[in-house]
């Protein structure tokens, strides 16, 4: 039968016979795993994929104060040469992914305090330091810069620093907020520049990409709209919060409350405790939207992961910061794992949150430092009893799977990878190949199946192939698909 050209019923053209082609794929695994190389470092570095499917497309490192970082990070920044910046109630610290240093002034210069507050690395270049009992420092070309009082800063902690779509800078403190204008600080009140400070903590102060500045007081929410000179109270309830825009130009905040709340100039005014917020089921902290769109957000006892549409469909489900849809053990609010002490967090308290500029996420809290970084390439969790695998790629970028169980496995990639099994086609897969035309071709013992649209057809074998397992499939120039 070598050699011969047999056209089955499909009308597709074969040759079979073992001289046509000698390839021996015997893959002997005992699971799929493809995995990233491990990171260097002093802290403990393990895949946060041996934890849940859910963390498995990144790799968790934790540094704690036995490797050198410091505890209680309040502040995280990342600077134009690529150092991250850690603050803390024991100094400013400097990290380069391998070692930590503390922060010691040129000769003739200091910061006001070593107890840190707040960082903040600015697009003008500069990094910003709030001190916990009042002031700040500029650090810019190695020069140190400290403001207080009598620089027109507001009394208190300070809390937090941004800069506006003029490039100008802002900072909030205990005692209110104050706009830089180069070498000295103007006091704002939340009523606008006109009614002069009012003496209220500020504890979120950010800029969006609209150009509003969005504020979290005692008293309430405010924005100071593009254009304009007085901040307007979006809401009554203020208080102690972070606040972050998201991917599509909603502001989120956590202000200590179960869950988080969105907020946008088309709802100044207007609560929105029915609809657009999502409950978490405890006091959320410090959080943040990623490149790829997924929410990160701190929680006891650690830190939560929601990719982009999970997070968007909570938000659209309703319920508010309070429950409702979003309530946990709800079908639209179940909750993906947290990752905690647990499954290696430095602490149980998540304090700062920062992407840094390669879109690795990290996380400072109450026991030391966390990085989180993406890998390049990630386990696929199949069946323990698919053994021998058969593997080709779809052209719509789905992997197909056969091998020694009784099923066909497709893996499709997205935020999560999603596994579906397929009985079409036949068990004890041996070979997998995809055509020039885009066909997909199954085969083994049992024998061997084509693609045909979103499902498989078998194809008629001649009688010599029958029962006889496929080691290999090619095509040749003229089509013709070629079996051993």
């Amino acid at each position: 039968m070598s050699g011969t050209l047999r056209r089955v019923a499909t009308g597709l053209p074969f040759r079979v016979g073992a001289a046509l082609l000698h390839l021996h794929l015997h893959l002997h695994l005992c699971g799929l795993a493809l995995l990233a190389g491990l990171a260097a470092g002093p802290g403990a570095a393990r895949a946060a994929a041996d934890r849940d499917p859910a963390w498995f497309p990144y790799h968790h490192t934790a540094w704690a104060v036995a490797d050198g970082a410091p505890a209680g990070i309040s502040g995280l920044a990342q600077t134009a040469d690529g150092y991250l910046w850690l603050g803390a109630a024991t100094g400013l610290f400097r990290f380069d992914g391998v070692r930590f240093e503390r922060f010691e002034p040129p000769a003739g210069q200091t910061l006001r305090s070593r107890n840190i507050s707040a960082l903040a690395a600015l697009p003008s270049g500069a990094l910003w330091v709030g001190h916990r009992f009042g002031g700040a420092s500029r650090w810019a070309a190695g020069r140190i810069d400290n403001y207080g009082a009598e620089q027109g800063l507001p009394g208190g902690t300070l809390l937090a620093f941004t800069e506006d779509a003029q490039g100008r800078t802002w900072a909030s403190s205990s005692r209110g907020v104050a706009l830089f204008d180069g070498k000295r600080w103007q006091q704002v009140g939340l009523g606008g520049a006109a009614d002069g400070p009012d003496d209220q903590a500020v504890y979120a102060l950010m800029a969006d990409r609209q150009g509003a500045i969005w504020a979290s007081a005692d008293q309430g929410v405010y924005v100071l709209r593009p254009g304009e000179t007085r901040f307007s109270r979006a809401s009554e309830a203020g208080g102690f919060a972070w606040m972050v825009q998201a991917p599509d130009g909603q502001v989120w905040a956590s202000q200590g409350l179960p869950g988080l709340r969105p907020w946008s100039l088309e709802t100044l005014g207007r609560e929105r405790t029915e609809s657009g917020g999502f409950s978490l089921g405890g006091e959320t902290g410090a959080f943040a939207f990623d490149r790829r769109g997924s929410l990160w957000v701190g929680t006891p006892p650690g830190v939560l992961r929601l990719p982009s549409a999970d997070w968007q469909q909570r938000g659209s489900a309703g319920g508010g910061a309070g429950g409702g849809a979003g309530r946990p053990g709800s079908a639209a609010g179940s909750l993906p794992p947290a990752f905690s002490r647990q499954q290696g967090l430095s602490g149980e308290i998540v304090l700062a949150m920062l992407e840094d500029h390669e879109g690795t996420v990290w996380l400072g809290t109450n026991g030391g430092l966390d990085r989180f970084r993406r890998n390049k390439l990630n386990r696929a969790a199949l069946p323990p009893e698919l053994l021998w695998f058969a593997l080709a790629a779809g052209a719509d970028g789905n992997l197909w799977v056969g091998g020694a169980s009784r099923a066909l496995y497709r893996l499709r990639p997205g935020e999560t990878l999603a596994v579906d099994k397929l009985t079409e086609v036949g068990g004890r897969i041996t070979s997998a190949f995809r055509d020039r035309q885009g066909r997909l071709w199954m085969g083994g013992a049992e024998g061997l199946w084509r693609s045909v649209g979103e499902g498989f057809e078998r194809v008629a074998l001649p009688e010599a192939m029958a029962g006889s397992p496929m080691q290999a499939m090619a095509q040749n120039r003229a089509g013709d698909l070629l079996v051993a």
